[in-house]
Formats: C-alpha cells, sequence, structure tokens
C-alpha cells in the first residue's frame, strides 16, 4: 500500500542536535503553519559507513535545504545518547548540524513500513513531508544501498513547486 497522501502519525520522540542537546519532537514539528516542509531521513544505525557518509552529504547541503524553507530530521532505530556520542566522535561529525529523532520504539519507522523486525534496524528511508504532515514522496532503499542526497533536495523541492503551483512540476521549475 502507498504511503502517498497519507498523514504523518501522531508521535512523540527525543530528539538530539549538537548545538541544543537532547529535546522532545513530536509530529507538530512536521506539520506546521510556517510553511515549513520536511526532508525524513532513516538510515539504519551510527557508527556504520555508509549512514555516515550520507550524513555527512546531507549536512554539506543543509543550508541549501533551509533556504528553500525544508528543514531536516535524520532518524534511526538508536537512542538519542547514541547519536550524541556518534556526533561527539570526532571533529568532523561535531561539526554536523542535523537534528537526529530516536526511533527506539520503532513507531515512527514501524508506521512508515521500513522497520526490519529480524535485525532491529530501519530501511533507508526517505520521506518528503508537507507543512500540513502529509507524504507527498518516499523512497526505501536496503541498508545496503546508499542515497543522493541532493537528489532528496531536488524532490522535495519539486514536491514544493507542484504544491504550491497546484500543477506539475519538472526540472525546469526549480532552476535544475
Amino acid at each position: 500500500m502507498s504511503l502517498i497522501n497519507k498523514m504523518i502519525i501522531d508521535f512523540e520522540t527525543k530528539a538530539f542536535q549538537k548545538d541544543k542537546g537532547i529535546f522532545t519532537v513530536t509530529q507538530n514539528d512536521i506539520k506546521n503553519n510556517e510553511n515549513i516542509w520536511t526532508i525524513l531521513f532513516f538510515y539504519p544505525a551510527d557508527f556504520t559507513s555508509v549512514c555516515n557518509s550520507e550524513i555527512l552529504d546531507l549536512n554539506k547541503i543543509l543550508p541549501e535545504i533551509k533556504k528553500e524553507n525544508i528543514q531536516v530530521f535524520a532518524a534511526s532505530c538508536d537512542t538519542v545518547y547514541s547519536h550524541s556520542a556518534w556526533v561527539n566522535q570526532n571533529e568532523t561529525n561535531q561539526a554536523i548540524k542535523l537534528t537526529f529523532l530516536d526511533d527506539k520504539n520503532t513507531k515512527i519507522s514501524s508506521s512508515l513500513g521500513i522497520y526490519n523486525p529480524e535485525n532491529g534496524l530501519a530501511y533507508r528511508g526517505t520521506f518528503i513531508i508537507s507543512p500540513e504532515g502529509i507524504i507527498k514522496a518516499y523512497e526505501i532503499h536496503d541498508v545496503k544501498i546508499g542515497r543522493d542526497v541532493k537528489e532528496d533536495l531536488r524532490k522535495a523541492k519539486a514536491a514544493k513547486y507542484a504544491n504550491d503551483n497546484n500543477s506539475a512540476c519538472t526540472m525546469k521549475e526549480i532552476g535544475r
């Protein structure tokens, strides 16, 4: 069953961001009145090579993402304490400005159909969510297949354009 045009579930979880420490995030941080779109970026686990490179790549384009009025939440089935330990392990990671969600209880990943109970990990899932909390695009990969974060940004920009203009979006409309 497709998740397109489905509402993100109600949730409350802990989050970690280097500059803010540990705090609470709910679905209301995704459903918002400020017309901010969301990229929800699930990865299997902290302290793995492919996950680290994707997170670092995502962090590199974070200023461009924010310029587009898009927020990013990175998430895995790790705790905020694992996220904090990973971010604080070296200078490169300490520069990461992303917000990491704790999905140790697997509520969010299970609701999105990406939790694998056989290994306790989430598949790599990228979800583009409107300010109303509606999933407009998503992509799911096996844990061994990395993603192109610039393509994730392109899809978010396309979803915003299509929504704002009530029309289809080509590469031309989003400047590519």
